[in-house]
């Protein structure tokens, strides 16, 4: 999002203004660029870079090349990003009157700086005819308006090697005597996160008094802030018992304080539950989970 405009005009620039004077010393001299004194515009802190000679990293021979810099450490500490319009300028002393360069830029931690390569070219700039040097002697300014900051934002971190699975098993002997309503796994522990297995013997929801229902529950979900999540890769098991023709599912979920559980509403059939399947042997259904944690998300800014 960046526009560029030139422009003359007859007001000065309103935040900060320096005089050079003796130019052609600097040119000639083996000072690579100038950093003026800090100013404040905007309730932030800038200064102006110039490169006499051009900023040749960026293609710049031949040219100056003038930049504006964010200095305020407080604002590149907390990550903000700030919507910029800002003006930089010299002054012509035969017209009275400043040259513009405006553009429209974001600035934030990993984007300090921004500006112009070719400002001006030296032989635009030098030509005594054009007034931007007079006596030896130039101006440079700036002008900063701060459209918008934004200091909210969310980091997510995933881990560059997947880790081995923690396993997981519930055995839940009485199956039969359960009631319509949810159960809990006792609470295991993986990668700082408390978790159960979530059940509901005679469904819920799609799979209520059809099928078991069954889900990974994330236990401490209720203490993650707004911009917490925990990514997990996961899967859940019905034991066959008899045959080790395990009824299972994977799956991929982003769990937060608001979706603490996941998983399937019509995991297994309630029909399929019984001694001749293996899913419930001597009235006990074995549930298992193998859980990888993938990485996490925070606030950030």
């Amino acid at each position: 999002m960046e526009g560029l405009f030139r422009s003359m005009r007859d007001a000065p620039p309103s935040h900060f203004r320096f005089r050079i004077e003796s130019f052609s010393s600097l040119l000639n001299s083996s000072l690579k660029k100038f950093e003026s004194c800090e100013f404040t515009a905007g309730d932030y802190k800038w200064k102006l870079v110039l490169y006499p000679n051009g900023n040749k990293e960026r293609d710049g021979k031949d040219h100056l090349s003038l930049y504006l810099v964010l200095v305020d450490k407080n604002c590149l500490k907390l990550n903000k990003e700030i919507l910029v319009t800002f003006s930089l300028f010299t002054f012509d002393h035969i017209r009275d009157k400043y040259l513009s360069v405006q553009q429209l830029s974001r600035f934030h931690a990993m984007k300090s700086e921004s500006g112009f390569d070719k400002f001006l070219s030296h032989k635009i700039f030098c030509d005594p005819s054009h007034g931007f040097l007079m006596n030896n002697s130039c101006m440079f300014g700036a002008e900063v308006f701060v459209i918008n900051s934004t200091t909210n934002g969310q980091c997510l971190s995933m881990l560059a090697v997947k880790p081995l699975p923690f396993k997981y098993t519930w055995t839940i002997q009485n199956f039969s005597r359960l009631e319509d309503k949810s159960y809990y796994s006792e609470k295991f522990r993986t990668a700082d996160h408390d978790w159960k297995i979530k059940i509901y013997p005679k469904g819920n929801k799609t799979g209520k008094g059809k099928c078991l229902s069954l889900y990974l529950h994330m236990a401490d979900a209720k203490a993650l802030l707004p911009a917490g999540r925990v990514v997990v890769d996961y899967k859940l098991s019905v034991v066959d018992q008899v045959n080790a023709k395990h009824t299972e599912f994977t799956f991929t979920f982003c769990f937060s304080a608001s979706e603490e559980s996941w998983g399937r509403n019509r995991f297994l059939s309630l029909s399929k539950l019984n001694k001749s399947t293996g899913y419930l042997l001597n009235d006990t259904c074995i549930l298992k989970a193998e859980v990888t944690v993938l990485g996490s998300a925070r606030s950030w800014g």
